[in-house]
């Protein structure tokens, strides 16, 4: 009677333990498929507009894991391709120097080692002045920055009907000069950076419902040098805005309390380092390192998260050489 107690105890806990390993393998799958923390993202490729080259290229994870100089994959021809950006199916969305906008899918984009330069399923004109990077807000709409200041939205059924759609919304303003990139915060308000006057500028969310002539909620101004020829946005996790300048070869960190009301605030991190030359893009990767590309020499290099935590000029612990000219946006995106 001893021997089948111990028995009966033992099976009934490894069917408690077998219970418990369920559900705890069912949070995990509930966790990745909806809030997707860092540990469960999947590997992304680091895609990059070459502008000179008239294309953009994939740099896929392993090309990512040291220095070096990797073939990475690419689509080409384009005309000076500035701005890229993917959609919630994973269409590469393209904006060239000529204005128009292509769009290139995930079925092209896995053949690209032996179809480096297929063609655009999709291509129209802008309607921009002078086109430069483009963005997806939450609800896979899509925003064309437009130097000459303005942005301009294809909404998501737009972009799905296909043909040549016009903007259905074009925001403009005078308080814009120059402006080059964009990003969308969490609550779908619109940061760009406003190149000629070395500013960063908001529109909230509620100023992008229809065409119109609009002043920035929010002005962010150079405050000696922390802003001085702002290139890529970034956010990171906890919503603190990230910038590359070009002109004074930084990266800077204005925290989330500080993007409040207009200002000129100090960054509450700015990040020196022999390894900047003009930086230019700017991209998180899912576990918090920092990525950015040289304008001048074209490198793309890493700093980790931990290096990010306080001011400093941290070494890049990997940097990639040869392989662009002259680079503009980057995003990390899907691996094909």
């Amino acid at each position: 009677m001893q021997m089948f107690r111990i028995s009966h105890r033992s099976s009934a806990q490894s069917a408690a333990f077998s219970l418990r390993l369920i559900a705890a393998i069912a949070i995990l799958i509930a966790a990745c498929g909806t809030a997707s923390p860092a540990w469960c993202k999947p590997a992304e490729s680091l895609w990059v507009a070459d502008t000179d080259n008239n294309r953009i290229v994939e740099l896929v994870p392993n090309d990512l894991k040291s220095s070096g100089t990797p073939v990475p994959l690419e689509v080409e021809p384009l005309n000076s391709a500035n701005g890229l950006a993917f959609d919630k199916s994973g269409n590469l969305w393209v904006e060239a120097f000529d204005n128009f906008v292509l769009e290139f899918t995930p079925a092209q984009l896995k053949n690209l080692d032996t179809v480096p330069n297929p063609t655009p399923v999709n291509e129209f004109g802008s309607g921009a002045d002078a086109a430069r990077g483009c963005i997806f807000d939450h609800n896979g709409n899509l925003w064309i920055i437009d130097a000459q200041g303005a942005v301009d939205e294809f909404t998501h059924e737009q972009l799905s009907a296909g043909g040549s759609p016009s903007p259905s919304v074009r925001i403009s303003s005078g308080a814009l000069n120059d402006p080059e990139f964009g990003v969308f915060d969490k609550s779908d308000n619109l940061w760009l950076s406003n190149q000629g006057n070395s500013e960063i500028a908001e529109f909230k969310s509620s100023q992008l419902v229809s065409s119109s002539e609009q002043t920035p909620a929010v002005i962010l101004s150079a405050n000696v040098e922390s802003l001085d020829f702002p290139a890529q946005l970034v956010f990171d996790h906890k919503g603190n805005l990230w910038v590359a300048n070009m002109a004074n070869s930084t990266v800077v960190m204005f925290a989330k309390k500080q993007l409040r009301v207009s200002g000129m605030p100090v960054p509450k991190i700015t990040v020196t380092s022999p390894a900047f030359d003009e930086p230019t893009g700017l991209a998180f990767d899912g576990k918090g390192n920092l990525w950015f590309s040289n304008f001048l020499n074209s490198q793309i290099s890493k700093f980790s998260s931990k290096q990010l935590r306080k001011r400093g000029s941290p070494t890049p612990p990997i940097t990639i050489t040869g392989i662009l000219t002259n680079s503009h946006q980057m995003t990390f995106g899907p691996v094909f």
